[in-house]
């Protein structure tokens, strides 16, 4: 039915809304940990870079935990 088709389509956005907010947090993470060990910089330097990623990724999750 068209209620049947509609639950799919939101499981399929939620499914994807949370492995965005996953992988955008993971390569904020990634980043910040390059910059620390490779970069010399120090963690209070890359902390807006968690901080961000930690938003957006999270954003993307609320999003598709609300769908």
């Amino acid at each position: 039915t068209g209620l049947t088709k509609v639950d799919n389509f939101f499981s399929t956005v939620n499914g994807w809304l949370s492995a965005a907010g996953v992988l955008i947090m993971t390569g904020a993470i990634m980043v910040a940990g390059y910059k620390v060990m490779f970069g010399g910089q120090a963690i209070r330097e890359v902390t807006p870079i968690v901080l961000g990623g930690i938003l957006i990724g999270g954003a993307a999750m609320i999003a598709g935990m609300l769908l």
